[in-house]
Order: structure tokens, then C-alpha cells, then sequence
């Protein structure tokens, strides 16, 4: 299963072990782990002391499902994504998206009928034995719809040239990131290096930059009021 999940677009054998070791730790050796693979809890543009003379607990959160079955842990995992993690996010955007445009949305297969069906049955039905995702979709549609459609690997979702957006506007961005806000915890100095790296292509792009001018304006926003 390792090798043949490793071959989709995307992965590798590498990122597998990863994730399974990430899926066998626990606290602080979790913590120390990522912080090896380069994801500290803790980002540079944060200074965790204020942070944490407030009470604030700086560790990434693991919401973690109570069956813990054998053979019944992806749809555990499944579940909980479904009721506590996700989905609620994905479709608060989705509503505000297709409200903002006046479009109808639906999402056929969050009907109850339907979660409950997938969720009853064996997990390999969902994933298959090679990794195939969506497996008894796939397998039902096989005739209906074009193979060359099923067995596509290199699905993305909707996804949005932020990118784009910002970096085209990255004057005015700096200009904004550069604006004191005196929040002690944030070290608008760190923010501005991280975000001359991406500028110029040192680091990967990120939602993070959309996260610092969204919060630096709503400040600014705030404080005019």
C-alpha cells in the first residue's frame, strides 16, 4: 500500500513515512519531530513568551478520534473530519461564495443517506488496497463516466490565484505589512522577511500572507472606529 500510495502525484515514499510517523508520536516528541521537519509550532514573525505569559497554549492542536477500531480508523478519521474539522470551514466559503453570485450550491454527497452509507462501509471500499481514493465511486461510474476521467490522479479543488492577487499588488502588501500595529506578540520585522522571500521566489507561497494582510487591516479598521 506504501508503495503504491507513493506514487500519486504529489507523494513519495518519503512524505508516507512522515505522515505515519506524525500519525505514532505523541506531545513533545510530536513537537520535536515537526520542528526537525521544518514546521515549528511556533512560527519566526511570533514571540511566544507574550504569548504564553497570557495563557495562551502554543502547540498545534490534534483532535483525535475516539475509535480507534481496528480497520475502522480511516472512517474514524473520516467522521471526524465530517463533524469537527474541514468540511464546516469548506462550507462556510462555498455558501458565502455562491451567495456573493447569486448561484444555487449543492453538495449531494453530504446528504445524511449518503454519509451514513459510505461511513457503514469497509474501508477499503473507500480506499482501495493500491491507494485509490474514492474507490467504490470510481468503481460504480466505471462505463458512465470516461475512464480517463476515473482514473485521474492529479485532482485539485477550486482553487484561487491568490497568489497572483497578492504578489501582483506587492508594493501596497509591504506597505500594509509595514504599518505598526503594537501588538507585542508580532514581530511585524519577521513578517516583512518572510514576505520579501516569497516576493522573490525563496519561499513557497502560502494562505499566510493572506492571513497577515487580512488581520493588519481589520487592526487598522479597527482602531480608525
Amino acid at each position: 500500500f506504501w508503495n503504491h500510495w507513493a506514487q500519486w502525484p504529489g507523494r513519495s515514499r518519503l512524505l508516507a513515512a512522515k505522515y505515519t510517523v506524525s500519525e505514532m508520536t505523541h506531545g513533545k516528541l510530536h513537537t520535536l519531530l515537526r520542528h526537525i521537519g521544518g514546521k515549528p509550532t511556533v512560527p519566526q514573525w511570533l514571540r511566544p513568551e507574550v504569548l504564553q505569559e497570557h495563557g495562551v497554549q502554543l502547540r498545534k492542536p490534534r483532535i483525535r478520534p475516539e475509535d480507534n477500531a481496528e480497520g475502522r480508523r480511516v472512517i474514524a478519521e473520516l467522521a471526524l473530519s465530517l463533524s469537527q474539522r474541514g468540511i464546516a470551514a469548506l462550507l462556510r466559503h462555498g455558501d458565502r461564495n455562491s451567495m456573493r453570485f447569486s448561484i444555487e450550491s449543492r453538495v449531494p454527497f453530504l446528504t445524511l443517506d449518503m454519509v451514513n452509507l459510505l461511513l457503514s462501509m469497509p474501508e477499503d471500499y473507500l480506499i482501495s488496497q493500491t491507494g485509490n481514493t474514492k474507490h467504490v465511486f470510481r468503481a460504480a461510474m466505471r462505463g458512465i463516466v470516461p475512464d480517463e476521467i476515473l482514473d485521474r490522479k492529479d485532482k485539485i479543488g477550486f482553487a484561487t490565484p491568490e497568489q497572483n492577487w497578492l504578489l501582483g499588488i506587492g508594493d501596497t502588501v509591504r506597505q500594509w505589512l509595514r504599518e505598526s500595529l503594537h501588538f507585542p506578540f508580532l514581530n511585524q520585522a519577521k513578517v516583512l522577511e518572510e514576505f520579501d522571500a516569497v516576493s522573490k521566489g525563496k519561499k513557497a507561497f502560502s494562505w499566510q500572507v493572506w492571513r497577515w494582510v487580512n488581520f493588519g487591516r481589520w487592526c487598522m479598521h479597527a482602531h480608525a472606529e
